[in-house]
């Protein structure tokens, strides 16, 4: 990774990178040993809440906190025909539901909560709090599959599918009982003044560089110090925070470049 000045622009997926750009408190959120915190729920496989419409998915390889949750904005419609299942589970629970044809389709918004470049959890470290957080509208399709084969406007979707046109990522749920389409993420409407537009887009790619791409300032502080923190050793590098790497580590959010002294075995952060 290339060292880059603290007031050098980045080039940045909108929201989706952007926000790790900027100061991010969210005390709603831990990474743990083994788990995801949320609130007082402690995640480790997708789950429903019972005192809340969301469901919760944690990827700990990945330190990824993944939240579904109704969207506000869509009045319900009782006629939409539903499947019988327990009205307390996402995302049957949410009242953003509209029909069109012989489709259901209940409209949501999905949040993404990372630890990139936060230390690595060990006996001294139990908790690392998320550095990094974007947000996307998302729809869940009912109708759109048979005999086990689902579709999105007239394309296949499999486990995990990026399409380029549309410009939005999906994947089947359950039994394939329904999808779900991720769109572009939204960027913070007060931001957007602080980043400029770059292009709409590759057109020709899939999701997400068929997104819109900015161009956004890091805001964040300089420091004007340094300490040493203990190194492991592998493969011939430092490995600090969850990376490893032979000379130096540079991180958005929080903001610090990681310099590896391996006959040392610390790093100067």
């Amino acid at each position: 990774m290339e060292l880059t000045s603290f007031h050098t622009l980045y080039y940045v997926w909108t929201a989706l990178f952007c926000s790790r750009g900027y100061a991010f408190k969210d005390g709603t959120v831990e990474f743990v040993k083994y788990a995801c915190m949320y609130k007082h729920h402690y995640i480790q496989s997708p789950y429903n809440m019972k005192d809340e419409c969301k469901r919760l998915t944690c990827s700990m390889s990945e330190r990824k906190l993944t939240i579904e949750e109704c969207a506000d904005s869509v009045s319900d419609n009782s006629s939409c025909s539903m499947e019988k299942v327990s009205r307390q589970r996402f995302p049957f629970c949410c009242r953003s539901r509209i029909c069109r044809e012989n489709r259901t389709i209940i409209r949501g918004t999905i949040t993404h909560y990372t630890a990139e470049g936060a230390p690595a959890l060990s006996d001294h470290v139990v908790s690392v709090k998320p550095t990094g957080k974007w947000s996307a509208a998302a729809k869940y399709i009912f109708g759109t599959c048979k005999n086990e084969t689902c579709k999105y406007r007239g394309q296949k979707i499999f486990y995990e599918t990026k399409l380029t046109n549309p410009c939005i990522t999906a994947r089947p749920y359950g039994k394939k009982n329904y999808i779900r389409v991720e769109e572009c993420p939204i960027f913070p409407a007060s931001k957007l003044f602080e980043c400029v537009k770059l292009n709409d887009g590759n057109g020709t790619d899939r999701y997400p560089y068929c997104c819109p791409l900015y161009m956004c300032p890091p805001a964040r502080q300089r420091r004007n110090s340094t300490e040493l923190a203990i190194a492991d050793k592998y493969k011939e590098k430092c490995r600090y925070g969850g990376n490893a790497f032979e000379t130096y580590y540079s991180t958005y959010e929080p903001c610090r470049t990681a310099v590896c002294h391996l006959k040392r075995r610390v790093v100067e952060v």
